[in-house]
C-alpha cells in the first residue's frame, strides 16, 4: 500500500502541475495576446476589404466598405443592425462599444482611405467568460486524469509489488539455505535486482563450498599430528624409565607436532581476520 501511495502521489502531482501550467498559459494568452491578435486580424481584414481581397471564414465578423455614406460592400456573418454601427465611427482607429439590448461588447477597426471607409467589427474577447469555461473544463479533465492516474498507479504498484514479494521470499529461502532461482525475462531495475540476488546466491553457495572444503582440510591436517602425538604417547608408556634416548626422541616428536598444530591454528586465525575485513 505504501508503494501505491507513493506512485499515486507522484502521478497526481504531475497531473496537477500540467493542469495548472495549461490554465496559467491560457490565462496569460487571453489577457495579453488574444485582444492584440484580434485587432491585428481586424486591421488586415480592413485593408483586404478596401482592396477587395477578402477570403476565408468571415462568419465571426461584420465587414462594411463605405463611400461617403453609401455602403458599397457588406460581408460577414455577424448580425449587427446598421443603425448601431453608423454613428459610432469618426476616424481611423480601434473602437470598443456595447449595447445593453444585446448584452454584448464589440471591438471594431476603422480604416479611412480617401473617400472610402472600411469597418470591420467582431465580438470583443470576454476574458472572464473564457476563463470560466476553461476552468470548468479543466476541473472535469483534472478529475478524469486523477482517476486514470489512481488506476494506473494501482496497476503499476501491484505489478511491482508482486515481483518484490517474490524477491523477498527468495531472500528468505536463501537465508535458510534453500536452493531457489529467481526467473527474470526483462531488463528493468527490479529484474536487475533479481539477477543480483541470483548472483549473490551463487556466490554464497560457492563460499559455503569453499568453507566446507577448508574445514575438512583443516580437520584432516589436525588429525595427522594428533595421531602422531598419540602414537608417541603410546610408545613412551612402554619404554623403560632409564631409556632416556628414546623418551627424548618421542618428546621431541611430540614437540614438533605441537609446533605444527600451533602454526596451523595461527594461519586459521589470520584467515579469519582477513575474511572479517
Amino acid at each position: 500500500m505504501k508503494l501505491f501511495t507513493k506512485i499515486a502521489l507522484n502521478f497526481i502531482g504531475i497531473i496537477v502541475f500540467l493542469i495548472l501550467s495549461i490554465y496559467i498559459s491560457n490565462m496569460l494568452y487571453l489577457k495579453y495576446f488574444l485582444e492584440d491578435m484580434v485587432i491585428d486580424d481586424l486591421k488586415k481584414l480592413s485593408q483586404d476589404a478596401l482592396e477587395n481581397k477578402l477570403e476565408g471564414d468571415l462568419s465571426a465578423v461584420k465587414i462594411l466598405v463605405l463611400q461617403g455614406n453609401a455602403i458599397v460592400l457588406e460581408k460577414g456573418g455577424l448580425d449587427i443592425p446598421y443603425h448601431m454601427i453608423m454613428p459610432v465611427f469618426n476616424s481611423s482607429g480601434v473602437y470598443e462599444f456595447s449595447y445593453p439590448h444585446f448584452k454584448m461588447e464589440y471591438i471594431a477597426y476603422v480604416l479611412k482611405k480617401g473617400s472610402f471607409t472600411s469597418i470591420v467589427i467582431t465580438i470583443k474577447p470576454y476574458y472572464g467568460y473564457a476563463l470560466n469555461i476553461i476552468s470548468k473544463n479543466l476541473i472535469k479533465i483534472s478529475v478524469v486524469f486523477i482517476l486514470i492516474g489512481l488506476l494506473v498507479s494501482l496497476l503499476i504498484s501491484r505489478h511491482i509489488s508482486k515481483r518484490i514479494i517474490k524477491i523477498s521470499i527468495a531472500t528468505q529461502k536463501i537465508a535458510h539455505g534453500e536452493d531457489f532461482e529467481l526467473k527474470n525475462n526483462s531488463t528493468n531495475e527490479v529484474e536487475d535486482l533479481a539477477r543480483s540476488i541470483n548472483s549473490l546466491k551463487n556466490s554464497l553457495r560457492l563460499l559455503e563450498k569453499v568453507r566446507r572444503e577448508f574445514v575438512a582440510n583443516f580437520v584432516h591436517d589436525l588429525k595427522t599430528p594428533i595421531a602422531v602425538i598419540k602414537g608417541y604417547c603410546e610408545s613412551t608408556k612402554y619404554l623403560d624409565i632409564d631409556d632416556k634416548e628414546n623418551i627424548k626422541q618421542n618428546m621431541d616428536g611430540i614437540g614438533k607436532q605441537c609446533d605444527y598444530m600451533q602454526n596451523l591454528i595461527s594461519n586459521m586465525v589470520e584467515l579469519s581476520k582477513i575474511s572479517a575485513g
